[in-house]
């Protein structure tokens, strides 16, 4: 078989290569090993509408599988992560990626416990409570009302804690009552 321009691989790059070089005449084959689309596909697994745009391809609804918002900027989070230090067996970049993927309870579930999370805080007091610190902070308590409250803040500064626990605890033995003894 004899062709103009061979293509290896039909992640996005090459699909966009072979449509362009097909759009000019040429004879295009692409060569890609798997049948399937996506994990564990080795490349961008999707472009971004605003890709295909620049490129003038307009997409129709039913090719596109799912809009992500936000997927770029948490994608960039993957440079930070050094392949050779993790653990025999542990594949965070592609927990991450099927977490951003998937986005459900179970893959978060798989994701938190394969991972571990170290962080640093500056413990603040009335003392030394320093409000830009608590706009960086990276640790936070999640409410059981929804609210997410910064570390920095949730001991020291407004009483959150105090406030939280006024009206969310419950004595243990009406926990028990409510919930049994395997409601923990």
């Amino acid at each position: 078989m004899k062709v103009d321009c061979l293509v290896v691989g039909a992640g996005p790059a090459g699909s966009i290569i072979a449509k362009e070089m097909a759009s000019y005449g040429y004879d295009v084959l692409v060569l890609e090993k798997r049948q399937e689309i996506g994990a564990p596909k080795r490349c961008a697994e999707g472009i971004t509408k605003h890709g295909l745009e620049k490129l003038g391809i307009e997409l129709h609804p039913l090719c596109i599988s799912r809009k992500i918002k936000g997927l770029a900027k948490a994608m960039k989070l993957l440079k930070y992560i050094d392949e050779e230090k993790m653990p025999e067996g542990i594949n965070v970049k592609g927990l991450i990626r099927e977490l951003l993927g998937k986005r459900d309870r179970s893959t978060l579930a798989k994701f938190h416990w394969q991972s571990l999370y170290i962080g640093t805080m500056h413990f603040q007091d009335l003392y030394n409570y320093d409000i830009q610190r608590v706009m960086r902070c990276g640790i936070h308590y999640v409410t059981p009302d929804g609210r997410i409250i910064p570390f920095c803040a949730y001991n020291t500064g407004p009483t959150y804690r105090e406030e939280v626990e006024k009206r969310f605890s419950i004595p243990l033995e009406e926990w028990r009552k409510k919930y049994g003894e395997s409601g923990l």
